[in-house]
């Protein structure tokens, strides 16, 4: 498992892909932009694509024009970023569905420890 964390609750990611339960995936709120999403992957890695499993039972629309990146520290929850101020492997332009799959593939690869997925 790897330390995960997001501006509003702390979760695992423990390598379950069911996407219809409250139980086992994250949702940020529906408040502030610039919501963000993160994982501490213990170790510096070249990062050249992630994938997304994207909630199949809501929250879909919360999820649209976002920025997969590195950053040089854990935040803190509720912490802001600027979504400008790290290196940035994919913009992501639109929104996704719900329960979708999303694959990305860095325009630019990156070295980082600690991977973030945030809403512009």
């Amino acid at each position: 498992m790897k330390r995960a964390l997001q501006t509003q609750c702390f979760l695992l990611t423990d390598g379950n892909l069911q996407t219809s339960n409250h139980n086992y995936c994250t949702h940020t709120g529906s408040g502030p932009t610039k919501q963000w999403w993160m994982v501490d992957l213990g170790s510096e890695y070249l990062i050249g694509r992630a994938t997304i499993y994207v909630r199949g039972d809501c929250c879909a629309d919360r999820l649209h024009d976002f920025n997969v990146g590195g950053l040089d520290r854990m935040l803190a929850a509720n912490e802001n970023v600027d979504p400008f101020s790290y290196p940035v492997c994919h913009f992501y332009p639109g929104a996704v569905s719900t329960g979708a799959v999303v694959e990305i593939t860095c325009s630019d690869v990156i070295q980082t420890r600690y991977v973030i997925i945030q809403v512009s």
